[in-house]
């Protein structure tokens, strides 16, 4: 089990990487395709605003966990959460940009960004968790689990969860003291 919660982890890790990726991606590209027109405010000091914006990523993370790597996420809570994140992050950026005196000259810049970061993080965040679901079908980073009760919703939740292996689930057996239910169960 102790294996398991090390790769979880890992994956965790891998994600929040490719988070500060696609985030420093997108700055560059907007700064890149904007021009000095936009952008000339930040054009001597880029490395310290890039470490700045992830400084403000790291801060968001705070208040808005990575679930990606949870057995259970829906596509919806996906895009809600990312856009959450995007915006706190955004919030603060913005707030540190406005008491280095650079924020109120790169409005337009600024909301470019957020708009195209918005679109690109969350489908980045989509693309992650569906990789995650086909990696599970393939049998990998899985629980281990055990069902207690081999009863009527017991075989319901074993139905469940062996229908669709993206949960991330593999059920080692029953535990119920019905000595009957032990010829059916699977």
């Amino acid at each position: 089990m102790e294996f398991d919660k090390r790769h979880s982890y890992l994956i965790q890790w891998l994600i929040g990487i490719g988070d500060l990726v696609v985030l420093n991606i997108m700055f560059i590209v907007v700064y890149m395709l904007l021009g000095s027109f936009y952008t000339k405010a930040i054009a001597y000091n880029i490395r310290e605003v890039l470490l700045l914006l992830n400084f403000c990523y790291f801060f968001s993370l705070y208040f808005v966990p990575l679930q990606l790597h949870l057995s259970i996420v829906f596509i919806d809570k996906i895009v809600q959460r990312a856009f959450l994140l995007v915006t706190i992050m955004f919030f603060l950026f913005a707030t540190c940009l406005i008491f280095l005196n650079v924020g109120d000259v790169l409005a337009t810049f600024l909301l470019i960004y957020y708009v195209v970061t918005i679109v690109i993080f969350s489908l980045w965040r989509v693309i992650v968790r569906v990789t995650l679901k086909m990696y599970r079908r393939k049998g990998y980073n899985f629980k281990k689990i055990v069902i207690v009760g081999a009863g009527k919703n017991g075989m319901e939740l074993y139905k469940v969860m062996k229908d669709d292996l993206s949960y991330g689930f593999n059920i080692l057996g029953f535990f119920d003291d019905n000595l009957s239910l032990k010829s059916v169960l699977p």
